[in-house]
């Protein structure tokens, strides 16, 4: 089974997966987890290679990224 998973928008491959910004900053939508995510990625690119990983391993090729 091909586990990368795209879908095309004019001849262009777009992963339809992706490991985002919000856990590693901290955003609000995690409630009272929030800081804890924070505290826990932001500074560690370790923890974030974790995260990155699991998200490829289970098919994802994409990043959304935005400069702090």
């Amino acid at each position: 089974m091909d586990r990368q998973l795209f879908t095309k928008f004019e001849g262009i491959k777009i992963p339809l997966v992706s490991t985002g910004v919000s856990p590693f900053a901290g955003s609000p939508q995690f409630g009272e987890m929030a800081p804890v995510y924070r505290e826990k990625f932001f500074n560690d690119a370790n923890a974030m290679l974790e995260i990155m990983k699991a998200c490829y391993e289970g098919g994802g090729r994409g990043v959304g990224a935005i400069p702090f």
